[in-house]
């Protein structure tokens, strides 16, 4: 849920961030959509730097903002109320949600916890989140247990060390690049990573973790999701190329040359003659406030030859392209984007199950996984206390599947060709909209205390739905709540 009053994970970071050499200081990763959303309105205003391409974004980015844009209403009361000490270095933090959601085919109700611990020292950072939920949200993709419609989850619990030009990271993060043709960072993956910037305009990042595996024939099937990128910084440009492996099967572990940064993935595992899968990404960013462009071609499978029925393979691959706009700076922030993502069939998918790029029931790129486009045009407003947003979005999907056996007609069939989207087509049209207050102080509300209430609208028409011929259908649900969250300091805690 994108909730401004989660932006205490932010700066409770802050109290331990910001303590010492900015270049030597703890730092932590942020993936609130809030915060997320205030990092892309100050860099159309040129009010901060290009946030890199590989994410995912950290919370030093907005400590290094200078006082001119911290003294700005959006930014000020976005960390009102929230704990800020230079002497503290553990810190708890909650956050509370209840909501009704109401839709066509009846109401629930939906508790959310979010909370954890966040500790830093020198270089140093450690994180530890956790998540539940109750009741039954309709946007919600859990995965694992559910006990008495309550489920729960490790979120975020890394140990990281953060240094002038380099980091590196061990523990369960989420992981993104670009657009998230490839790489979406939908699910915290448990991996270790690095980073370094070499010279003025080269970055280096490499990752390699775990997925879920499965039992096959009393045998356990490991998985390993690897990756690495080289991002070129010129200016107003960012250039970023990427390869990602899944790799695993009985028997398999973790592989160090997957784990190297310099490695070609895909030589490597021709020339071992193991049959991974692997992806290319190349993405890009312009930045010229107030505009900003990004695109990303995601390249899974190409064939070059056509010497038997296996060439005429059809492509696999996915791309994505977005326009920011800022119109509006002064009372509020006001932008639009405009954005097209396309994924073709058979992309993501392999003849080996473990190969394919889904991890705990989800994709790993786009959450919509393969054989479908979407095209939409959002507009979202930004003020001292409040954030709003409304998106209309046109949506195909073919009948193609991540998950579906991989049957290889075209080795079969002469006749065979493929139309994208696919099958009979699923075609949505629909429209959503969302509000975020934060409550002004009030006795309850204070330095530790902050509240805020939300809501939701979605609206879409289907015809086709779920691939069904004639079956068409309305759809909405409104959601409505109210959050509350606390933070305190250890160290105030143990007076």
């Amino acid at each position: 849920m994108n909730n401004p009053i989660k932006v205490y994970l932010l700066l409770l970071s802050a109290s331990v961030a910001m303590n010492g050499d900015p270049c030597q200081a703890a730092d932590f990763t942020i993936t609130d959509r809030g915060l997320e959303r205030l990092s892309e309105e100050l860099e159309l205003r040129g009010l901060a730097p290009a946030a890199s391409l590989g994410g995912p974004l950290l919370f030093s980015r907005f400590r290094q903002c200078p006082d001119s844009v911290k003294s700005l209403g959006q930014f000020k009361e976005l960390s009102r109320g929230v704990p800020y000490n230079h002497d503290q270095n553990l810190g708890l933090f909650s956050t509370i949600e209840s909501s009704l959601e109401q839709s066509r085919t009846g109401h629930s109700t939906i508790g959310h916890f979010r909370g954890g611990l966040l500790m830093g020292s020198g270089p140093w950072s450690m994180a530890g989140t956790y998540d539940g939920v109750s009741g039954d949200d309709a946007q919600d993709n859990y995965y694992g247990y559910r006990w008495r419609g309550v489920r729960a989850r490790t979120d975020q619990v890394y140990l990281r060390w953060s240094g002038d030009r380099a980091f590196c990271q061990l523990g369960k993060d989420y992981l993104r690049y670009g657009l998230g043709m490839g790489l979406a960072g939908n699910s915290p993956v448990e991996n270790i990573q690095a980073g370094i910037r070499v010279g003025r305009h080269i970055k280096l990042h490499g990752f390699t973790g775990k997925l879920d595996g499965w039992l096959r024939d009393s045998v356990f099937v490991n998985r390993f999701l690897a990756g690495h990128r080289v991002q070129l910084d010129i200016g107003f440009l960012q250039l970023g190329l990427s390869e990602f492996a899944i790799y695993g099967g009985p028997g398999r572990t973790y592989e160090p040359y997957y784990l190297l940064p310099l490695y070609i993935f895909l030589g490597e595992q021709d020339n071992r003659q193991i049959d991974d899968n692997i992806i290319w990404d190349l993405d890009c960013k312009v930045l010229l406030p107030p505009f900003a462009f990004k695109a990303e071609l995601m390249v899974d499978d190409f064939q070059i030859e056509r010497k038997s029925r296996g060439d005429e393979e059809p492509t696999e691959a996915g791309f994505g392209i977005q326009a920011d706009w800022a119109i509006l700076s002064s009372p509020l922030y006001l932008s639009a984007t405009a954005s097209y993502r396309m994924v073709t069939n058979w992309t993501f998918n392999q003849n080996k199950d473990w190969n394919r790029f889904i991890f705990e029931g989800q994709p790993i790129g786009p959450r919509e996984g393969n054989d479908f486009d979407l095209a939409s045009f959002k507009l979202n407003a930004l003020g001292n206390r409040w954030d709003a947003w409304a998106e209309i979005y046109y949506r195909r999907r073919g009948q193609g599947r991540i998950d579906d056996p991989w049957t290889s007609p075209w080795t079969t069939d002469s006749t065979w060709s493929q139309t994208f989207p696919s099958g009979l087509v699923e075609k949505i049209t629909g429209f959503q909209a969302g509000i975020n207050y934060l409550l002004p102080g009030s006795w309850f509300f204070g330095s530790r205390r902050q509240a805020g209430v939300f809501g939701q609208w979605s609206y879409r028409q289907a015809v086709n739905q779920s691939n069904l011929p004639g079956i068409d259908g309305k759809d909405w649900v409104i959601k409505l709540g109210l959050g509350i969250s606390l933070s305190r300091s250890l160290e105030t805690l143990a007076q």
